[in-house]
């Protein structure tokens, strides 16, 4: 009897299952709206597409990464709500109107659905919810600010961020009543939904081409949003007893009348003085004889390089330190951060990566990474962030606890998580060694990259002449250079380290570049290399860059060819210049095929997408990002020798591109040598050769 009735069970209940529900999208959906006055459409749809925004204002999502596609059909996010992570596919998409996302991994198939709308209240929108008091104020400030300034941005002196949800609860819903199928009902009786136009709706991979006037038109009115979520899996089963579902959902996303939990990062007293600019130099690890050093540290806030780190119950990451330092290349212990968040807190934690970078040829010695996760409880309402980190190492007696801290990089202005890049481009300069002492070569080198848009230059200094450092303290004076004392010389030069600590050098600039400067190119350049962009060679190489951009690049990549000096010619020397061997305007003949790519070559990369960058290209970056390969009609790198290196020695064709706008070279050569060299009266040394 026992089996007859357990066999009865079961067939009904794979019969409910196999029953399925009409109209799923409307009778067994969860709405809620918001509406926000003076706020555009654009800047609200901006705004909520921001995947680094999304746990600001949905309180259930603790954790967003995506590829860097562009927003359209087929982009992928990860998202974790506490522990479950769900995969999200965007399927159907009108530009600045709607994003619809479903999960196709998961069983029940859920799926979100997002409607933007102008000056049409959708269901449940009233003007009692656009009050600041309210809960939706974070979203509305938030989008206010991105208009007014392309940027949500704050000083990060004292670091007042939100880094739970701006809008705690999502968005205000509707009232309790309106849940489920009588969702559908206020619906139809109001007969304005923000869905309820699916016109050029692009769905299952069809493309389609918005003018952009269109995605960005100017309204003057009342803007709304509009979440529906539901569940595609249409068994009756599910649907019919799956009540809670509705509740939980609206629960999560409902508005309270305290205001929105977040927390604040902020500094300890200890670092008041954070704002000012902080110089970096090398310190050892425990006992010097060991060689272990560290450089520098930054914060950096993209969750997606913690996408493959445990994460641990209860806890909510919102980014790493990242530590430049010199280790062993076999490391057998562990390694740990220590923090000093001010005079009276530390903390230890076990570092969760210590990567040695790519390029180290199987020597003792390599620029290494050393990265620690930063996470936070959703009981904390302050977060105090470690002022200074030091690294100890358990298989070495003299480091089992860290001797030398160095101060933590921090975004100088702009929101911790993921501002957008403000500045255009910086330049970074490989170490200036073996006593350099062509002061002449630097001054037009930082000349020609002003003129091509640059304003910030980072000079790694192991030696050079007294005259070559009045040049680089000038631009220094100047605050268009930062200058680093770059002491490497205990190490034996390609015996036990890589040139100089070459690569711990490039990869301390493209961060510092990124995450402190918060420039958005990056020309990663030797003295005697220059990039000419040749579609327009009298325009600066930024307004290229900025043209060619897209979402998902990470670098623009530029093939060699090289000058050499047997091909000088001083005949077209201006007679009022009074420095007259500049590289650029002095050889015009050089070598007739560009080098392979990868292959002496050099590029541009953009900070925020580089994970580690190399001499000649970028190593690793985020994911489903790439590099652009430029061809050799549109962009070059001049490379100025003054020996001949076996790369077509003979083999030399005429190339005067670099003469465009010769003049301005020149006088800005000659201005700086005049105000760096007066006693002089403005002849900057030429020196020795320095290949």
């Amino acid at each position: 009897m026992a089996l007859k009735f357990l066999f009865l069970i079961t067939s009904v209940i794979i019969w409910l299952c196999s029953l399925s529900v009409p109209d799923v999208a409307d009778s067994y959906s969860l709405s809620t709206c918001h509406q926000f006055r003076y706020i555009e459409r654009s800047a609200l749809y901006d705004f909520v597409t921001q995947s680094e925004m999304v746990d600001r204002w949905l309180s259930v999502v603790s954790f967003v990464a995506t590829d860097q596609r562009p927003i359209g059909v087929g982009k992928t996010y990860k998202v974790v709500v506490d522990s479950t992570v769900v995969h999200f596919n965007i399927t159907d998409h009108i530009p600045g109107r709607h994003i619809a996302l479903e999960s196709q991994i998961n069983l029940l198939r859920p799926r979100l659905e997002l409607w933007f709308c102008v000056n049409r209240p959708a269901i449940g929108c009233d003007e009692t919810n656009v009050d600041d008091n309210a809960a939706g104020g974070g979203i509305r400030r938030a989008a206010e600010s991105t208009v007014a300034s392309d940027q949500i941005q704050t000083y990060c002196r004292s670091f007042p961020t939100r880094m739970t949800p701006l809008l705690s609860t999502g968005l205000p819903p509707t009232p309790p009543s309106a849940t489920s199928g009588e969702t559908t009902d206020q619906n139809q009786q109001t007969g304005c939904r923000c869905g309820s136009d699916t016109t050029n709706v692009i769905s299952g991979g069809t493309e389609h081409h918005r003018h952009h006037h269109q995605l960005h038109q100017n309204h003057h009115h009342h803007s709304n949003l509009e979440l529906k979520f539901y569940f595609k899996h249409n068994s009756f089963l599910f649907q019919a007893t799956d009540k809670k579902a509705g509740p939980i959902v609206y629960h999560t996303i409902k508005p309270t009348d305290s205001s929105p939990h977040e927390v604040k990062l902020m500094l300890g007293t200890l670092y008041s003085d954070y704002h000012k600019i902080h110089v970096d130099h090398w310190r050892d690890i425990g006992d010097p004889s060991k060689k272990c050093r560290i450089f520098s540290a930054f914060y950096d806030p993209r969750l997606e390089i913690l996408e493959n780190i445990p994460k641990e119950d209860g806890l909510i990451p919102y980014g790493s330190i990242r530590v430049i330092a010199v280790l062993p290349l076999r490391v057998r212990g562990i390694f740990y951060c220590e923090f000093k968040h001010s005079r009276y807190r530390k903390s230890r934690q076990r570092a969760d990566f210590v990567e040695p970078i790519s390029e180290h040829r199987g020597l003792n010695f390599t620029a290494s990474f050393v990265v620690c996760q930063l996470s936070y409880s959703r009981k904390d309402k302050k977060v105090f962030l470690p002022g200074e980190v030091g690294l100890s190492y358990d298989a070495e007696p003299s480091m089992i606890n860290a001797t030398s801290f160095i101060r933590i990089h921090y975004p100088m202005k702009a929101v911790i998580n993921n501002p957008v890049p403000e500045h255009g481009l910086a330049v970074c300069i490989g170490p200036v060694h073996n006593n350099y002492t062509n002061a002449l070569r630097m001054v037009e080198y930082v000349e020609y990259w002003r003129w091509q848009g640059s304003n910030r230059f980072y000079f790694y200094n192991q030696s050079a002449t007294p005259s070559v450092h009045r040049v680089m303290n000038y631009y220094r004076r100047r605050r268009l250079a930062e200058v680093f004392d770059w002491r490497m010389e205990d190490y034996k030069h390609e015996e036990e380290l890589r040139y100089a600590g070459i690569f711990a050098a490039i990869n301390d600039c493209v961060y510092r570049a990124a995450f402190v400067g918060n420039f958005r190119f990056i020309a990663v350049v030797d003295l005697d290399e220059f990039i000419f962009q040749l579609e327009h060679p009298e325009r600066p190489l930024i307004e290229f860059l900025e043209r060619i951009d897209e979402q998902d690049v990470h670098s623009f990549h530029f093939r060699t060819v090289f000058f050499y000096s047997s091909a000088a010619n001083l005949s077209e020397v201006p007679d009022w210049a009074v420095n007259q061997y500049l590289y650029t305007q002095v050889r015009t003949k050089r070598t007739r095929h560009p080098m392979a790519i990868h292959v002496r070559s050099k590029y541009i990369a953009k900070g925020r997408k580089v994970i580690e960058a190399g001499n000649h290209f970028v190593w690793r970056a985020l994911q489903d990002t790439s590099e652009v390969l430029i061809p050799p009609e549109e962009g070059l790198v001049y490379h100025y020798r003054d020996q001949c290196p076996n790369y077509e020695c003979e083999d030399l064709i005429p190339d005067r591109r670099a003469h465009r706008n010769w003049w301005m070279l020149w006088h800005a050569v000659d201005r700086s040598c005049q105000r760096i060299f007066p006693r002089k009266e403005g002849l900057c040394p030429v020196g020795i050769i320095n290949d």
